[in-house]
């Protein structure tokens, strides 16, 4: 193959500033005839521009037989009309060879040279998995409809070979042996495929009789090129290793897609329930500090216990609870000893350890203060001890408030050994922690994001992170029936741009190199032609790249989690809009997780739409895990409080922050495929720590203010709604 050498610096030039497009080889040169330690990849980069792009169609193919079959001797028989090509060794026992002839012609091609020529074929069939198969120059002196095995070309030059074909589109570099045919004035190249190494394993090929197949080709490209010297880790190539995933993706992607329901319900609110009106601004709208500004507020119907038309309030029905918090008061289920889901008579539930139904009311956050010295100072005045401190909260949130579960960022490890404790969940953060390791984190404020918007999964690496750190985090827990579920991750990398930024991947970089042969391969099955450029690249693909992307975390952080723990549940990875609101993205996660949790802000009540469009999609229950709002009553001169940041809602009071907790959890509750939610979070942020991520300071977000006293009009609210959450459960279905 002709070879460019370019200057590194031509060549970032190229990498950043033009549409990529690139040819993969997924055969690439057998790495042990040399002893060198690296092999060396031919990789197309190329601007759209100056590319090229022909091919040349197979205008006759057949294969012959040596031996008897159907009971004929086919040695004179022809098998030029059939619809699929053969290829099969030589059998111990007798003599039935099968090769395969292809002819193309090269009459229609009209550059002088290229840079690089293979021969493109699609493998339907593959014995025991995979088998060995070689590529022969031969003449051109033979037909489709007349050659048999006695009257064969002979097989001349070996061109090309590979170890392991398994199904799918197969390639092999034939550009020397092309570019001499074309040279020599030829407007014909004839090859013959064999296997004969191995025997007893057949492979079969579409031929081009047959109707929608995927016949023989030569593709011609040419462009900028370069040589990409790699050393492989685990003894894989990037190119083999990109096949084995997207062949994954191909496979799965049809079961995916299958996922769903119809008719999921609609809750239909009433209307004349919500006739509070509340005062509010949602993220990003307040535009002053002081506790009197207007400007962007809005007026909002709010539904709360008082204006339920027709509910008759519980005053506190926690007698019924068992110690998980589940409800005794009515049918009792399996009690495996790990909490699980169970879709009951049109609603889905939790079922708690000891087989009670359960409705999740977590509390986000439950900890000792992280970086703020003053919420510390405040904890150790009224604690003596850590464990003091544990079963204090868990006694506060569980009979005071009602609360039975602790979400995300809690110190789960100390307060699952309070006496009944809170059901726990922990965050694991695969793909954040793992980026972090490897210097692509580049988060400052709340949700995660990486370098050059590429979220690292397709690294080999990630799996062996996310082995270690499960062993570390899940394996101790992996009996114990107070954890909840396992977090694999929040709010990650969105964008329907991911495509576009992996595709901007510079793979001269030793670590860009299996990423960048993963989206290559996967635009390349999915576009079927190596010529890619922008105008290739539509919102769809762009979509399922994104749904590919998340099959593979999801891929290696569950199975990563489940060799470790069998019994507890996933909960997904807390996702952003972006995400929860595509079809394809939710099936995925349908198909790798127990329940769906998503983040949801923006909302003042939670869309009905929406909210059965998910169930829809996924036939899955979900977990709102994280919403709030803040009160600008908290926002007085000096008090170091702006509430300019985070992503709820900012209300005036703190009497409206208890409306909208009642109003938003109410939707929730009225809707039968949401098993449950958690409240952002257990305590405000301090002004003066300065150590927080920038989406968590300054702002009145907590059920505590830092000096340990909590917002009673706003827990008095929680508590109410909460401890009537499973007889408001049964008005919303019998109503």
């Amino acid at each position: 193959m002709k070879i460019k050498r370019i200057l590194p610096i031509l060549l970032l030039l190229f990498c950043f500033l033009f549409p990529l497009a690139s040819c993969v080889d997924e055969n690439p040169p057998d790495s042990s005839s040399g002893g060198e330690e690296t092999e060396g990849l031919d990789v197309l980069l190329q601007d759209a521009d100056q590319m090229r792009f022909e091919t040349a169609p197979v205008i006759a193919d057949a294969y012959v037989v040596n031996g008897v079959s159907s009971g004929n001797d086919s040695l004179d028989v022809n098998f030029g009309k059939e619809d699929v090509l053969e290829v099969k060794g030589k059998t111990n026992g007798n003599t039935l060879w099968r090769y395969t002839y292809l002819k193309f012609d090269l009459g229609d091609v009209t550059a002088d040279s290229f840079d690089q020529v293979e021969l493109e074929l699609n493998c339907t069939f593959a014995e025991n998995s995979s088998a060995s198969l070689y590529v022969y120059r031969t003449d051109n002196d033979w037909t489709e409809t007349g050659i048999t095995f006695n009257n064969r070309p002979a097989l001349g030059e070996k061109l090309a070979e590979a170890s392991a074909v398994s199904t799918g589109k197969v390639r092999f570099n034939l550009t020397d042996a092309v570019e001499d045919a074309r040279q020599a004035g030829a407007h014909e190249f004839s090859v013959v495929l064999s296997n004969e190494s191995d025997p007893s394993r057949r492979l079969t090929f579409d031929a081009r009789e047959k109707e929608g197949g995927k016949p023989a080709q030569l593709l011609f490209q040419s462009g900028i090129s370069f040589r990409l010297d790699l050393p492989y880790d685990q003894g894989e190539n990037p190119w083999t290793y990109a096949r084995k995933i997207v062949n994954d993706w191909t496979a799965r992607s049809a079961e995916i897609l299958q996922i769903g329901t119809t008719g999921s319900e609609i809750a239909e609110n009433n209307n004349a329930e919500y006739s509070d009106r509340v005062d509010a601004a949602s993220a990003g709208q307040t535009s002053g500090d002081a506790v009197n500004d207007t400007t962007n507020y809005g007026v909002y119907p709010t539904r709360t216990l008082d204006t339920l038309s027709g509910y008759d309030y519980v005053n506190d029905e926690t007698e019924q609870y068992d110690r998980y918090g589940g409800f005794q008061g009515g049918a009792k289920y399996e009690a495996t000893g790990y909490f699980y889901t169970k879709f009951i008579d049109g609603r889905w539930w939790i079922i708690d350890p000891l087989g009670y139904p359960y409705y999740r009311v977590g509390m986000n956050a439950i900890q000792r203060g992280g970086t703020s010295k003053t919420i510390s100072q405040s904890i150790e005045k009224k604690y003596s001890t850590v464990e003091a401190w544990a079963q204090g909260e868990t006694d506060f949130l569980q009979d005071e408030l009602g609360y039975n579960s602790a979400g995300a960022w809690s110190e789960y490890e100390v307060l699952i050994e309070a006496e009944n404790p809170l059901s726990e969940t922990t965050l694991l953060y695969f793909a954040s922690r793992y980026a972090s390791s490897i210097g692509s984190n580049t988060s400052t404020s709340g949700s995660t994001t990486f370098a050059n918007g590429c979220m690292p999964v397709f690294d080999p690496d990630f799996a062996n992170f996310c082995d270690e750190r499960a062993k570390s985090i899940v394996e101790p827990y992996a009996e114990s029936s107070d954890i909840f579920g396992w977090l694999l991750d929040n709010e990650l990398e969105q964008s329907i741009s991911m495509l576009d930024s992996f595709m901007g991947l510079d793979p001269t970089e030793e670590k860009n190199a299996y990423s960048y042969a993963t989206v290559w391969t996967f635009l390349y099955d999915k576009l079927g032609t190596p010529y890619i450029s922008s105008d290739n690249i539509t919102d769809s693909l762009r979509k399922e790249f994104r749904a590919f992307l998340y099959d593979r975390y999801f891929d290696v952080a569950v199975n990563a989690v489940k060799r470790y723990d069998e019994n507890h549940m996933i909960l997904g990875c807390r996702f952003l809009p972006s995400c929860y609101k595509d079809e394809m993205v939710m099936k995925v996660a349908a198909y790798w997780n127990d329940i769906i949790t998503f983040n949801y802000y923006n909302v003042w009540t939670p869309d009905a739409k929406l909210l059965a469009d998910m169930h829809n999609w996924t036939n899955k229950p979900f977990i709102a895990t994280e919403w709030y709002a803040k009160g600008m009553d908290m926002c007085e001169p000096g008090s170091g409080y702006t509430n300019k940041s985070g992503a709820g809602w900012t209300v005036r009071t703190q009497a409206d922050r208890g409306k909208f907790y009642q109003n938003y959890a109410l939707a929730l509750m009225e809707c039968k495929y949401c098993v449950g939610f958690d409240w952002f979070k257990m305590w405000d942020n301090d002004p003066e720590d300065l150590q927080t991520d920038l989406s968590n300071r300054n702002a009145n977000k907590g059920i505590y203010n830092i000096y340990y006293e909590p917002y009673t009009e706003l827990t008095d609210r929680m508590a109410e709604l909460n401890k009537n959450k499973y007889s408001l459960i049964s008005f919303f279905d019998e109503r």
